[in-house]
């Protein structure tokens, strides 16, 4: 997909989502026995408003009709298929020991509070059997968006990497990149800190990011993050945008800051 295109189809949701004054909600229907969220129309107040983590909780994936391994609850995805759209996108997985997880674009949480639009799903069987954990938690100043890349260290702890959006002071949003991470003994992700702050969208916008995770001579554990910095050019609207791949190193995380 060209860089063009590709901003034009995230600024059209990061445009509605900004000018809403909200997120939509999510109503139930029941399918299957089982609660399916659909879209309705956006709420009223400010986005400062919205409760973070307020999707529906973990679902058991069903088993594969392809012989491959599922890892996503296809009863949330069920409105969503009857419609014909799209939903999950650009896995990544990381395992330590018999957990393994995946995480991956869910467009169809788009609707959900926070405007998350990435879940993860956790085995603790090696990778044969699947917990769809439902979409990142997120606060207006970190918003998940899209693009996870997880890896693991050598604590066993697991780390997420995505491009997120501060939506905190509408109209205006800020394009940066949230890190999580999963201890050990958790099946979730908690944001721990955001190291790139890419700037206001449009004329900025972080994409296509990428981690990894080592230690120095020293045994200090640094985190290396690549993504395409995308920056706007007025003066060439055939191209709209220019992209250069970037480095972000880092060992002492700074903290998330309080909303």
């Amino acid at each position: 997909m060209s860089p063009r295109i590709v901003r034009l189809a995230v600024l059209g949701v990061l445009l509605w989502l900004a000018s809403s004054g909200g997120v939509p909600a999510a109503a139930a229907e029941p399918v299957g026995g089982r609660a399916v969220r659909h879209q309705t129309p956006p709420t009223t107040g400010p986005v400062g408003n919205v409760a973070p983590g307020s999707a529906s909780g973990p679902c058991p994936a069903e088993r594969s009709m392809t012989g491959n391994v599922q890892v996503n609850c296809l009863a949330e995805d069920a409105p969503l298929v009857r419609n014909r759209q799209l939903d999950q996108s650009e896995p990544s997985v990381a395992a330590v020991d018999n957990k393994v997880v995946v995480a991956f674009n869910d467009f169809f949480n788009i609707s959900v509070a926070n405007g998350g639009q990435i879940s993860d799903s956790v085995s603790r069987d090696g990778g044969q059997s699947f917990i769809d954990m439902g979409i990142l938690p997120g606060t207006p100043k970190a918003r998940p968006y899209s693009d996870p890349r997880v890896a693991s260290d050598d604590e066993g702890n697991i780390w997420l990497e995505n491009v997120a959006i501060d939506a905190s002071t509408p109209p205006a949003i800020i394009s940066e990149i949230a890190l999580y991470k999963m201890a050990p003994g958790s099946d979730r992700f908690e944001l721990v800190s955001i190291p790139v702050v890419e700037g206001p969208y449009p004329d900025n916008l972080a994409d296509k990011g990428w981690l990894t995770i080592g230690r120095d001579r020293s045994g200090r554990r640094h985190f290396y993050i690549t993504y395409m910095d995308y920056k706007y050019l007025p003066t060439n609207p055939g191209v709209g945008t220019s992209g250069s791949p970037r480095l972000h190193r880092c060992y002492n995380l700074a903290p998330y800051p309080a909303d």
